[in-house]
């Protein structure tokens, strides 16, 4: 059973006909982390969002809205997190962040498993998320964190899954790489990326424009093949006409919420917060 901490309070405001659900800051380590609580105190999941901006930019608040959704309209348990940006900090530093929230989450008061969380990320957000549930197991270990903390289900969104492809096809985006992996060479590119790793027992969906000029199609493509062909459940949902980022649109907030939701739904078990 979920159990809801008496230390947290439930703020709600009103928004036309519904209410939307304002988060509780918490901090894990030395970051900010905005937990978003079911109103009816009834769990359908949880979902651990891990927000996009060029790995140097960006914060928790970007997927605030959709958060708020999921919280009041399907009852799902929403944190959504900052991680350390580049290039003041390199990877792995940025998926220790992600498996720290994990780590929190699933020793809160809430009784969260692994098996609960499914984590949501956004374009560099997706391949931080990405990395973070196939990273070998003596990876992780070596940056102090559990691989039993970590969940196998995810819904990433536009997600860089090849940082080399990504650095050859977008120069304007060059110095943000090399700030996220600490340099230039083709080597740090290969480890910070999703491709170079092998995970079977993955949930994987990925949702992706059409149109999509910085990340292209084919690389989401490449990537769910690869996900397939180690054993991984992957499945993808196009949008039609729609380009990079376009889930950032705050017109798509209940579109993205609903795809999501009701995705995490389909999985979860409810419970009592």
């Amino acid at each position: 059973m979920w159990i809801f901490p008496s230390s947290y309070r439930l703020l709600r405001i009103s928004v036309g006909k519904g209410e939307k659900v304002e988060p509780v800051e918490i901090r894990i380590g030395d970051l900010c982390s905005d937990l978003y609580i079911p109103s009816e105190r009834k769990a359908s999941g949880v979902a651990l969002f891990v927000h996009g901006g060029g790995f140097s930019g960006g914060s928790r608040k970007q997927f605030a809205a959709i958060a708020s959704l999921l919280a009041e309209r399907f009852g799902i348990l929403s944190l959504s997190s900052d991680y350390h940006l580049a290039p003041y900090s390199h990877f792995p530093v940025q998926v220790s962040d992600v498996l720290s929230s994990c780590r929190w989450l699933c020793r809160s008061s809430y009784g969260i498993g692994p098996d609960d969380i499914f984590i949501v990320g956004g374009s560099p957000g997706a391949c931080i998320a990405a990395v973070a549930m196939m990273m070998d197991r003596s990876k992780i270990e070596a940056m102090a964190e559990n691989p039993s903390d970590r969940p196998s289900k995810a819904i990433l969104l536009n997600g860089i899954y090849d940082l080399g492809r990504f650095y050859d096809e977008n120069p304007c985006e060059r110095a943000n790489v090399d700030g996220y992996v600490g340099g230039s060479s083709p080597e740090r590119r290969l480890q910070a990326s999703p491709s170079s790793y092998q995970a079977g027992g993955l949930d994987v969906l990925l949702l992706h424009g059409t149109e999509d000029r910085i990340v292209t199609p084919a690389q989401c493509l490449a990537f769910s093949q690869l996900l397939q062909t180690a054993g991984s459940r992957c499945s993808i949902r196009w949008f039609p006409g729609e380009g990079h980022a376009w889930f950032n649109s705050s017109d798509k907030a209940e579109e993205v919420a609903s795809v999501i939701g009701e995705h995490i739904k389909s999985y979860s078990k409810e419970g009592s917060l």
